[in-house]
């Protein structure tokens, strides 16, 4: 029922074709992954999101991406406070399903303002060649879509737009620490959005642990150590003819 009523707002206010969606749906599609208010086809619809899982390719470690595509709040209801909301439940689903990392698209720069003040950072290059090393990479079922609804993946072009935002931050600093042994330094993280990433982690040798406090550290916010570490990273255009 879920999968209904998303198909049907996405249908009303993205104007994808329903063939498309069908297709879409039936290869990413998961319960779990649909934030919606509701569940009943009769009851009045607010907000949704939905997850759909990537791999972000980091040197030679794959890690889970959550890429958060058709965020919506109903017209009527815009701006009392739904689209925050609907924002909150995302996190605590990624969080949930234990990803390390979020990406998304926005289609207007006003929404790219929006998903910045949400930890979200512009990390991705305009480039045609991607940064192997720093990258999001497509799963078989995504290349078996794109050729079902006849897409030419020869010519998919890179997505300088896209976002990306770091959801469990001692993992992605784990990452960084073993690429990068020769970083020593000590970050205090402010996120205003997931709670348990703000912390002190010192980086030395390798390895990240978690300090009480410490006498000198880099305060950084959320979205600027997405930038510092993921930035120039690759990003196909999703699903562009």
């Amino acid at each position: 029922m879920k999968e209904e009523i998303a198909k049907r707002e996405w249908e009303k206010h993205f104007g994808d074709e329903k063939e498309f969606l069908d297709k879409y749906f039936a290869t990413y599609y998961q319960d779990q992954n649909l934030i919606i208010n509701t569940e009943n086809l009769e009851d009045e619809f607010i907000y949704m999101g939905l997850i759909v899982k990537y791999n972000y390719k980091y040197h030679n470690s794959n890690i889970p991406i959550g890429y958060v595509t058709a965020v919506l709040v109903s017209l009527e209801h815009r701006g009392k406070g739904y689209f925050t909301f609907a924002m909150q439940n995302i996190f605590k689903e990624l969080i949930k399903q234990d990803y390390a990392l979020s990406c998304l698209i926005p289609a207007t720069q006003k929404l790219t303002d929006t998903y910045l003040k949400y930890g979200y950072a512009n990390c991705f290059v305009k480039e045609k060649n991607p940064n192997l090393h720093k990258a999001i990479v497509h799963e078989q079922k995504t290349i078996d879509l794109y050729e079902e609804l006849e897409y030419d993946i020869s010519i998919l072009k890179p997505c300088h737009n896209g976002m990306l935002r770091i959801i469990d931050v001692e993992k992605i600093l784990t990452h960084y620490a073993h690429y990068h042994p020769e970083q020593e330094i000590t970050y205090k993280i402010i996120d205003k959005q997931i709670e348990k990433n703000n912390k002190i982690l010192e980086l030395k040798q390798g390895k990240v642990k978690q300090v009480a406090t410490s006498k000198t550290y880099q305060e950084i916010t959320i979205s600027e150590l997405a930038k510092q570490i993921f930035d120039k990273s690759y990003m196909d255009l999703m699903f562009d003819q």
